[in-house]
């Protein structure tokens, strides 16, 4: 790959296809900070991360591993996944159920399958709540190493009696971890009040995209279930042989909800327990 020295005393000097171009997409690690400042943008400074960002920082998604044989972001297969059935149904079924079940329903179908894709996208394409590196240097880390003290855990008290939490120093983004933060090593930066790495969505599950991504699953079982009934009374009105695309569509639909169901139920349970996937698996 090819590095780009782009210090920031040059910046006025780029090109207007590069500035535009860095501005759609901008690889970090292909970012090369002079010696004369820093970047203009903190995401333009995370060069150790493995995300790469779009429309001026403001979405990101990982970069594709080169040892993997998928050509493309898993996000992009989601989201294929998600529109497929939908430009199906707008062909072939949405006019007969406009005018033999209700408008209303159709209506509450796109509405629910709207809110599915934007929730997935602000889920994959969001911060979910990386936390800044380099934040508690040591001097001279790289010849003297990190004291004793770093690698081990400094208890404080909770917000219960006798239930101290714990603080642990991490050693990739070298900051002390806020409490129910974790380093995933897919993105290589920690994640505040992480739940989990999500490969679907191709970014992690923390603070700030959780709720995007519960509400995915709602939107995404409620819109299976639609399909489903919508379909398979079609079919039970008008026999299979002139109703294949509603057979399609019902068979998809019922594929598709096993595992947002599963999953939504095992959050919910996890939410009334008050405790993420990381901590429910350690």
């Amino acid at each position: 790959d090819t590095t780009l020295n782009i210090r920031p005393s040059q910046d006025s000097k780029l090109s207007l296809i590069t500035r535009v171009s860095n501005w759609f997409l901008f690889e970090p690690s292909k970012y090369e900070l002079g010696l004369s400042g820093e970047a203009k943008f903190n995401y333009q400074a995370f060069n150790q991360s493995k995300y790469v960002y779009l429309i001026g920082g403001r979405l990101r998604t990982l970069k594709r591993d080169p040892k993997s044989k998928i050509r493309l972001p898993v996000i992009s297969y989601t989201l294929s996944l998600l529109v497929l059935p939908m430009v199906i149904y707008l062909i072939f079924d949405a006019s007969w159920c406009w005018h033999n079940i209700s408008p209303a329903i159709v209506i509450v179908f796109v509405y629910c399958w709207l809110q599915a894709f934007l929730n997935c996208s602000k889920a994959a394409f969001l911060d979910p709540g990386t936390l800044p590196r380099n934040v508690h240097l040591v001097d001279n880390v790289s010849v003297m190493g990190l004291p004793e003290e770093y690698y081990t855990q400094i208890r404080l008290p909770g917000p219960e009696l006798n239930k101290p939490v714990s603080l642990k120093y991490c050693t990739a983004c070298y900051i002390w971890r806020p409490i129910r933060s974790s380093h995933c090593s897919r993105c290589n930066s920690c994640t505040l009040n992480m739940d989990h790495h999500c490969k679907w969505l191709s970014n992690c599950v923390g603070q700030r995209n959780y709720w995007f991504f519960i509400n995915f699953l709602i939107f995404t079982v409620i819109d299976c279930i639609m399909l489903c009934g919508m379909s398979y009374f079609r079919i039970h009105r008008h026999g299979v042989s002139s109703s294949k695309m509603s057979l399609f569509l019902a068979v998809y639909g019922t594929i598709m909800v096993l595992y947002p169901t599963l999953l939504l139920v095992y959050h919910i349970c996890l939410g009334f327990t008050g405790i993420t996937t990381r901590e429910y698996l350690n």
